[in-house]
């Protein structure tokens, strides 16, 4: 049993109701409860910070991701030499190609979300409103090609486009749009039997017209969420399949790449793992919470 002088403060760290302005839109209300979130705020300030270390970093270093410093094998960090984050067995400097790495996984998470989210929400809304016997055709080629493993298809580009990024990209972003486009297909196919929709038809307006004022508005939301909610996932397979050697080549590097490179030197020299391997789960940390803090800004449970 709580006693009265603790129940104001379990009060407090129990409630979960933000008091949001009734003169507010639906993404107003978003943008309120997302700022109201501290934990959410300081994930997307520390994001914005990584990103803007991994921007300047190969800018300002004087050693390339890919240049050798024969005077330096193996360098632990040391501020002397100018390898604050020390060389790896070949003396690259693993600050610069960590930066380049977090780039090359951000690149891949944050634009293949953007496609994905693109792609997915046009053609999910096209099939789910018009449908037809060549939407029908693509939905089961769609299907059959869910059932093939994604790693057996990036194995397969990876063999044939070496020293390339681009069918990997292709291929990721492919696989999660179908599952955009399937979600937003069903919600389309919802919102197509609404009242205010049949008397937008009725009344003479046109598809793209009603697309884009009455559906489009109403999936964007679930859409975001969605796409927000890939990209850690995107950029985790992608770190994946470069620790496979699968994805990223040489002369380029991914952070999966350099924790796969370390596995092997650990013993001797755990900063080659200690720096990408943390960076890698900053990034998914803060995605993840900036990811479930618009999930619930977004919620329509919450208005």
């Amino acid at each position: 049993m709580v006693d009265n002088f603790n129940q104001p403060i379990v009060e407090a760290l129990t409630r979960t109701t933000i008091n949001i302005p009734p003169d507010k839109g639906l993404w107003q209300h978003a943008c309120y409860r997302f700022r109201c979130n501290r934990l959410a705020m300081f994930s997307l300030l520390l994001l914005l910070l990584v990103v803007a270390w991994t921007l300047l970093v190969p800018l300002f270093s004087p050693f390339g991701y890919d240049e050798i410093d024969w005077k330096n094998f193996w360098l632990q960090p040391n501020f002397t030499s100018g390898h604050y984050f020390g060389t790896d067995i070949l003396g690259r400097d693993l600050l610069v190609r960590t930066a380049i790495g977090g780039c090359i996984s951000l690149s891949i998470g944050i634009i293949g979300a953007m496609t994905v989210v693109l792609i997915g929400t046009f053609y999910g809304i096209f099939s789910g409103y018009f449908g037809g016997w060549i939407t029908t055709i693509i939905w089961n080629v769609l299907e059959i090609l869910d059932t093939i493993p994604l790693i057996f298809l990036v194995t397969f580009l990876a063999t044939y486009f070496t020293h390339s990024i681009l069918p990997i990209f292709f291929i990721i972003s492919a696989f999660y749009c179908f599952n955009i486009a399937r979600i937003v297909r069903g919600q389309t196919y919802n919102l197509k039997q609404k009242v205010f929709i049949l008397t937008a038809t009725v009344s003479g307006t046109t598809s793209i017209n009603i697309i884009m004022r009455h559906i489009f508005p109403n999936v964007l939301g679930i859409s975001l969420v969605h796409g927000s909610l890939l990209i850690s996932p995107m950029i985790l397979f992608e770190s994946s399949i470069s620790f496979l050697g699968v994805g990223v080549q040489e002369p380029l590097v991914s952070l999966g790449s350099l924790i796969q490179s370390a596995t092997g030197t650990l013993e001797y020299a755990p900063w080659n793992l200690l720096f990408p391997g943390s960076y890698l789960a900053l990034i998914l940390w803060c995605f993840n919470i900036i990811s479930d803090a618009l999930r619930d800004a977004l919620d329509p449970q919450n208005y």
